[in-house]
């Protein structure tokens, strides 16, 4: 396709000057389809992996935490060792669900 020079500034009355012209395509089905295949991988690299790996910490270090409670009993010092890391674990889990919304 051969490409024409065309001033449309002539057009305007006197006074007036075009500040900005786009003129964009129509999007064909396959690019439509590449960019939605890439917008929702990007959605689930970005927003749903996050979530997927805190929950596995979560059932990792809860297990082992409920196994060193269930094992030792609660009054013991292995026990008394796991309860500050429970707390850290659901308040970070908390923060990041906290700050994942506030986004």
């Amino acid at each position: 396709m051969a490409t024409q020079k065309f001033d449309i500034g002539a057009l305007l009355p006197d006074g007036l000057k075009v500040d900005s012209l786009s003129i964009k395509a129509p999007e064909d089905p396959e690019d439509k389809a590449a960019r939605l295949w890439r917008e929702s991988w990007s959605f689930m690299v970005k927003e749903l992996l996050a979530y997927i790996i805190a929950f596995l910490f979560l059932l990792v270090i809860g297990g082992y935490c409920c196994f060193v409670v269930a094992r030792h009993g609660v009054v013991s010092a292995e026990a008394r060792a796991v309860f500050p890391l429970i707390t850290t674990l659901f308040g970070g889990v908390v923060g990041m669900i906290i700050g994942k919304a506030s986004k």
